[in-house]
């Protein structure tokens, strides 16, 4: 009654309808088995601690001078992040051609941040999660430097919250 023929024409007349199926059923039990597996995790961190951590430190000592290497390619021999090359070039470019804040000058980059001109800034971080600090300048720079941005100091960021400066 139910051969493999059966079977495989079903399947192509309702493929479409069977997916949607299995994609509600993986979307309701993916958080339930995931608190599942951290709990087994957890337990077996608990069992097997010593032993981890021994494994850890071995791995460690043995690709020490790997670990260097990956750190001199990331951070540069100069010890600066590369990362900071990414945040001072959007800096920049929002800044009006400065890396410095638009409405006070300040220049110091640790102080400057993107602010949103349309104050969409929650709404945007919503949109696009996991957008922010290094991955936001890396992202507006693979968008080609969208409008709507621009540099501020934290202080002016602070003020503009307040409604004090426009």
């Amino acid at each position: 009654m139910y051969d493999a023929e059966y079977r495989k024409k079903y399947y192509q007349e309702h493929k479409e309808h069977l997916r949607e199926l299995n994609r509600g059923y993986k979307r309701a039990y993916r958080l339930r088995d995931r608190e599942k597996i951290r709990e087994a995790d957890r337990r077996y961190y608990q069992e097997h601690k010593e032993e981890i951590r021994q494994r850890t430190r071995r791995y460690q000592e043995e690709h020490r001078e790997k670990q260097r290497e990956y750190n001199r390619g990331y951070f540069g021999r100069s010890g600066r992040a590369l990362k900071l090359k990414d945040k001072i070039e959007v800096m920049t470019y929002y800044g009006n051609g400065k890396c410095a804040c638009v409405i006070c000058g300040e220049s110091r980059v640790g102080c400057l941040s993107i602010d949103h001109l349309n104050n969409d800034g929650y709404a945007d971080r919503k949109k696009n999660r996991g957008r922010f600090g290094i991955e936001g300048y890396r992202w507006l720079k693979r968008q080609g430097y969208p409008k709507g941005y621009r540099t501020l100091c934290m202080n002016c960021q602070f003020l503009r919250r307040k409604d004090i400066l426009q």
